[in-house]
């Protein structure tokens, strides 16, 4: 019989708890951070002005008589409230201001 030696190959292994791999894949590539900045720039400037010009206009002693008129103006208020609320979502992954707890 022949004296033969094992070799033993040691793998070292990278625990990766669970909280760690959900978080890794949450974090966004950079061209998804930088379409989110475009998109809600955008969406925001021109929204928020179109809103505000229809409040504008739809709030005028004669169009206030029109029941129409009455629905565009709630929802261009609702629209407004919309758009701040989005605001947070365009600090947190347009500017990427707030990161994942760790």
């Amino acid at each position: 019989m022949s004296n033969t030696t094992t070799s033993t190959v040691t793998e070292i292994t990278t625990l990766i708890s669970p909280l760690d791999y959900l978080l890794s894949l949450i974090q966004s590539p950079p061209i998804t951070t930088q379409f989110y900045l475009w998109r809600d720039l955008v969406t925001f400037i021109l929204g928020f002005t179109g809103n505000i010009l229809s409040l504008l206009t739809f709030s005028r002693p004669t169009l206030r008589k029109v029941s129409t008129s009455c629905l565009f103006i709630l929802l261009g208020i609702s629209d407004t409230l919309y758009l701040l609320m989005d605001v947070m979502d365009f600090v947190e992954y347009g500017l990427q201001v707030i990161k994942g707890v760790k």
